[in-house]
């Protein structure tokens, strides 16, 4: 059954995991030939550029750039209320994603276990990378003895590692779980060292770029084309760099600037410092060299004797 959206004759599409890009050659819909298949149709496809038996059950068929192969899946999962026993951080599982299964390993946030009946938030940790898509409904089963433990819905289907530590990620996911854009893009700042990447937000939130920016037109401030980062945290930041700034010119006046190296905060990506600086430069607050950075009105020859 076809999802997403349409395909034509003479698609580009990509077949993952297995990351082989392939051409539609022909279409049939429910048996008959077509030019176009729409969201919803029972659709077979013929392809050009792979032998047949490269294809495996379970893989995903998509256009390019739109699914990531990965081994690791943030998720919200229910325990059924009739199973046997709880769910303890770390058990083996089996997950069944589509027409595919896999096995992987259950990382649990804020507790150590899952009873009957509750829910929380869970890692999938696969033995190899799966394709899924945020928001896809999955079934956790137990290995031994064979119990199905309830379903699950993908929040993240490429969690990155945990870096910025499980509460960050924790935030981040309730947000996801919620699809509340400004919560979800500034708790992904906080993972990503003050910036977040427009394409996550858009990931995790279920929506597309033009709404992501709609969303954020308050409280966030766009870093480059492909990321941004919350008002607030923008304005703190420069406040901290112009008074660690006027502090280091006074501790050594004679020095005509400070290594830009120095200033920056080693907690911030160098994107979110870098954007920064060159706010402060064009407000006239500071001038920049090639390596360095000094106030405007860092005047070294006044303190010459």
């Amino acid at each position: 059954t076809l999802l997403g959206a349409p395909v034509g004759v003479d698609s580009s599409l990509r077949l993952s995991p297995a990351g082989r890009d392939v051409t539609v050659r022909r279409i049939e819909v429910r048996g008959a030939d077509a030019k176009l298949a729409r969201p919803g149709e029972r659709t077979a496809l013929n392809l050009r550029g792979l032998p047949a038996d490269v294809v495996k059950p379970g893989d995903v068929l998509h256009a390019p750039h739109v699914f990531t192969p990965a081994r690791e899946a943030d998720a919200v999962f229910t325990l059924s209320a009739n199973c046997r026993r709880a769910l303890r951080h770390m058990d083996e599982v089996r997950v069944h994603h589509g027409t595919a299964q896999a096995s992987a390993q259950v990382q649990l946030f804020g507790a150590p276990q899952l009873n009957p009946g509750q829910d929380g938030l869970v890692r999938l940790k696969f033995r190899a990378p799966v394709c899924l898509y945020a928001g896809q409904r999955v079934i956790l089963r137990r290995l031994s003895p064979s119990e199905t433990l309830g379903g699950a819905q993908i929040l993240d289907p490429a969690a990155p590692p945990l870096a910025a530590g499980k509460a960050a990620r924790q935030a981040t996911l309730t947000a996801a779980r919620s699809r509340d854009v400004p919560g979800l893009a500034a708790a992904l700042a906080k993972e990503g060292s003050g910036l977040a990447r427009i394409a996550d937000i858009a990931r995790l939130a279920r929506q597309p770029d033009h709404r992501i920016a709609e969303a954020l037109e308050v409280g966030f401030v766009p870093v480059g084309e492909a990321a941004c980062a919350p008002k607030d945290a923008i304005e703190a930041a420069k406040a901290a760099y112009l008074e660690k700034l006027v502090a280091l010119h006074a501790a050594a006046p004679l020095r005509l600037s400070v290594p830009r190296k120095q200033l920056a905060d080693p907690k911030l990506a160098p994107a979110f410092c870098g954007h920064i600086e060159a706010q402060l430069a064009d407000a006239g607050l500071i001038t920049l060299t090639a390596t360095g950075a000094a106030m405007a009105d860092h005047a070294p020859a006044v303190h010459l004797s």
